[in-house]
Formats: C-alpha cells, structure tokens, sequence
C-alpha cells in the first residue's frame, strides 16, 4: 500500500490503523461511496483503483493506492458529495469514527497525524483544482 494518505504516521500507527479498520475486496465496477451516504467513516483504497464522479457524470478525480475517499461527509459529518466507484478490483480499509475514537484514545498523538495527513491531501487538491483553472 502506498503511504500517502498515511504520511504523517509511524509505523506503529498505521500497523493500529490496519488492525483496527476494516478491510474489503471490491470487484470492478463496485460502488464504493454514493452521493448523500452519511458513513462517519474514512476510507482508504488499499490497492487498485477508482473514480470520484459527480451526480452529472463528470469525473472529478481517479484514485489509487494510499488516497483516502469520504473525507469531506467525515469532517463535515454530512453527506457524500460524490459517488465513488471502483474502475479495477482492489481493496479498501474503512476506519469508522467509533474505530478512531478508539485508536485517538488508545494513542493521542495519532489524531494530530492522522488530521494532519487529511490536510496535506485536500491541500494536493486544491493546488491540483487551481492548476487546472489557471491552465
């Protein structure tokens, strides 16, 4: 698995991640998120690949290995704002709120990474999205 979505942890923390969260096999094709889904959950695809896609259709970006889906409903606690979809097989670690509750209490310096990592990710975002408009 790529570390990206995991760069600020150590080791340890993301061995606790992976033993804590749950992980899924999904076929291609799969819908790993739908628009309005309410998970209070992160998700990180594991391995293979997938696709963020408005409700028009519009691909908003491709996923792989190490990058994290559902962040925006988890810290907004408030709906998907886009479906996810699956475009190979692959796997997918799902961290529930409850899971992270527990693994902040369990080790507390993890939350500071784990946020820490969700920024540097929408701030790649961003910087991507804006470099699209100024092209």
């Amino acid at each position: 698995m790529d570390k990206r979505f995991f760069e600020f942890l150590s080791h340890d923390e993301r061995v606790d991640c992976l033993a804590l969260g749950t992980v899924a096999k999904h076929a291609r094709g799969a819908a790993l998120l739908r628009t309005g889904e309410r998970r209070r959950a992160l998700h990180v695809l594991l391995d293979g690949e997938a696709e963020v896609r408005r409700s028009d259709g519009a691909v908003l970006s491709r996923l792989v290995s190490g990058d994290v889906y559902g962040e925006m409903s988890f810290i907004q606690i408030s709906g998907a704002s886009a479906d996810v979809t699956a475009t190979t097989d692959g796997s997918t670690l799902t961290l529930t709120e409850a899971q992270l509750d527990e693994l902040f209490l369990e080790r507390p310096g993890l939350a500071a990474g784990l946020y820490r990592s969700l920024a540097a990710e929408l701030s790649r975002r961003l910087r991507a999205l804006s470099e699209r408009f100024v092209a």
